[in-house]
């Protein structure tokens, strides 16, 4: 800062400006002392903060500001040291030094615009012998925006000189903090990331300690990872955390999908007796419930690394296991039930992997993991299984409602868990009744929706063998 800029001492002392007074002609003089006032409070306060990150001298951020900052102090110290004086020492003031507090951001304009302008920028006029009226006239023809001589000044333009020069100012201020708030965004979530770090070099964390951007459930009180290395965060599988739960029951469900892929599906009779469509089927199934229980198992191994990009990139291969497995059972689903209604069968099949593929590029979406965007998800993601009710709808029309529901009934298991899983997620239950109790490491809201998902997966892999044991008697009965 400058040697005209107000001692730090006395900038904490300041107190926000008071209301201002009523605008009339008898008290002009006071509205313009508030009015510079309310502005040095407002410029000290963001220049304070721009000092706060680093930025020792304002010159470094904009010169322009920088200027006008001296001048407007100047302003003060003059108008308080003369004690107004009919307003004389402020004009004077703001006419020696306009050019540093306006003249550049006026500069920085394209040349159309300071043609279209041109009438509405104040002009600086030399001392002369006219009086207050002839002066008045003349700054009324020009828009009511020239400043008069010392000599003629009134309070009225003044008031307008004043007004001009701070709207300029404000434009500018703004212009200036919307440059630069990235980089003071960035500085706080350094700041953020390196004390969280260096506290969980020898501990796990508080919800509060983590920075905002890692936090998720505030119900979930204690029990944080918080990891500089990736391989920190593969270490912490054998460790006991707020996550280790969410992990375990994913990589145990997807070994026991394993198993089942191959120990149990080669003796069915869905798979002994199948076309290769309906192995195709049913190992696209199998190979999206894998695949979802890999990612969910990924994401919350590595969800507590302190780098928010590769954060946000791992919470979307989540998503994109989760959007992938509905796709892919509600295949299943019209496969089986539209089995001797190839047309139709093909149409609902073709749509359903379209919207599965585009749903799993929305979730790439950086919007999509924001924390504020949790309801959206959860509408995204069930609205997306509830679309596969059209093939059971289209199928009732071929076969009845009542015969399609039963051919149906073994889903409902699958659908039962995955309901009673999105009930527990969304409403954070039991946490949110006991937040900092046993919850924050076993058996909360997350870990009673991965069992489910788990169910709803395995109950699926058993209703779809059912499915296709039974389609062919189904779908292609004459009615």
């Amino acid at each position: 800062m400058s040697s005209t800029a107000v001692p730090k001492t006395q900038l904490a002392h300041r107190r926000k400006p008071s209301t201002p007074p009523p605008v009339d002609s008898d008290n002009l003089e006071e509205i313009i002392l508030h009015k510079l006032d309310s502005f040095l409070y407002k410029l000290e306060t963001k220049l304070d903060r721009f000092e706060a990150f680093g930025l020792q001298k304002l010159s470094q951020v904009d010169e322009s500001v920088q200027h006008a900052y001296d001048v407007l102090v100047k302003v003060r110290k003059g108008v308080i040291g003369e004690g107004w004086r009919k307003a004389e020492a402020l004009v004077k003031i703001i006419e020696d030094n306009y050019e540093a507090m306006a003249g550049q951001a006026i500069s920085d304009e394209d040349d159309d615009q300071e043609n279209k302008d041109k009438t509405l920028r104040p002009k600086k006029q030399k001392v002369n012998s006219k009086t207050t009226k002839e002066s008045a006239d003349e700054n009324a023809s020009n828009g009511g925006l020239g400043v008069p001589s010392i000599a003629a000044v009134t309070s009225t333009s003044t008031y307008n000189r004043v007004s001009e020069v701070l709207g300029h100012l404000e434009t500018k201020l703004q212009d200036v903090e919307e440059k630069y708030s990235y980089l003071l965004d960035s500085h706080t979530l350094s700041t953020a990331v390196a004390t969280a770090l260096h506290a969980a070099k020898s501990r796990l964390l508080t919800y509060d300690e983590l920075p905002v951007e890692w936090r998720e459930n505030p119900y979930i009180i204690r029990g944080y990872r918080f990891y500089k290395g990736y391989m920190d965060c593969i270490y912490s599988l054998v460790k006991v955390h707020n996550e280790t739960c969410n992990i375990w029951t994913h990589v145990i469900g997807f070994f026991v999908m394993l198993s089942l892929a191959f120990f149990h599906l080669p003796h069915t009779l869905s798979w002994k007796d199948s076309s290769v469509y309906d192995k195709l089927t049913m190992i696209v199934f199998l190979v999206a419930a894998m695949k979802c229980l890999v990612c969910s198992a990924v994401w919350h191994t590595f969800n507590g690394i302190a780098h928010l990009p590769a954060k946000n990139k791992f919470a979307c291969v989540d998503y994109t296991g989760i959007t992938v497995l509905i796709a892919a059972s509600i295949l299943t689903t019209e496969y089986t039930a539209l089995y001797c209604k190839p047309f139709a069968r093909n149409v609902y099949m073709a749509v359903t992997a379209l919207s599965g593929l585009g749903g799993a590029a929305f979730t790439w979406d950086p919007k999509f993991d924001s924390p504020e965007a949790r309801g959206q998800r959860i509408i995204f993601f069930v609205g997306f299984a509830v679309a596969g009710l059209l093939g059971f709808l289209h199928a009732s029309v071929y076969h009845g409602l009542l015969s399609t529901f039963f051919f149906y009934l073994p889903v409902f298991k699958s659908l039962f868990c995955y309901c009673l899983g999105v009930v527990v997620y969304a409403f954070l239950i039991p946490e949110r009744w006991f937040p900092g109790t046993i919850f924050d490491f076993f058996g909360m809201s997350h870990n009673l929706w991965h069992i489910c998902v788990f169910g709803g997966i395995y109950y699926h892999y058993v209703a779809t063998v059912n499915l296709l044991e039974g389609a062919h008697a189904f779908s292609c009965s004459a009615h």
